[in-house]
């Protein structure tokens, strides 16, 4: 059954995965749970997952450093380099080049020294965190999800005043 993802609301804006067709579910109370519609343009019926996140995600392009050693610079020597796809207060998301890609390196659990910025500020933001998931996206991208570990209170601020309205 194919899979279509929202953020619980009274009006949602639903787009069919079989055909395309875009259309609105409204509900009284946004839904707790998920739930199936059938599509009213091809009749394929498909889940609508409720996102339960804690925290607003947002999609963001920003190049990122990572080490698993404590860096200072994003050119040092032990870097790689991947970009920041999105964020939240608790986490975000790089995707880098399978090229840059090992195994040994980028798996669950291991633990990350991250230097990157958030705008309007041009000031590097350095912060800890755990690799909790990796992706292979193709044969040229993979994706880690990352969990912020030990966040100090002025970097929590800065990635909560970037995340406001």
């Amino acid at each position: 059954m194919k899979i279509v993802n929202v953020y619980p609301a009274c009006i949602m804006q639903v787009r069919c995965p079989a055909c395309g067709f875009e259309g609105r579910v409204k509900r009284e109370y946004p839904p707790d749970d998920d739930f199936r519609i059938i599509c009213p343009k091809c009749n394929e019926t498909f889940l609508v997952k409720i996102n339960k996140r804690d925290f607003y995600r947002a999609n963001i392009k920003r190049p990122v450093s990572y080490s698993n050693k404590d860096i200072k610079d994003p050119f040092a020597v032990e870097a790689k380099s991947g970009v920041i796809i999105d964020i939240s207060r608790t986490g975000l998301r790089i995707e880098g080049s399978m090229r840059d890609f090992s195994k040994n390196y980028e798996k669950i659990g291991e633990i990350l020294t991250l230097l990157f910025s958030l705008s309007p500020s041009k000031s590097i933001i350095k912060a800890q965190g755990e690799i909790v998931r990796v992706i292979q996206a193709n044969d040229y991208k993979f994706t880690m999800g990352i969990r912020f570990k030990n966040l100090d209170v002025h970097t929590d601020q800065l990635i909560g005043t970037f995340l406001m309205p």
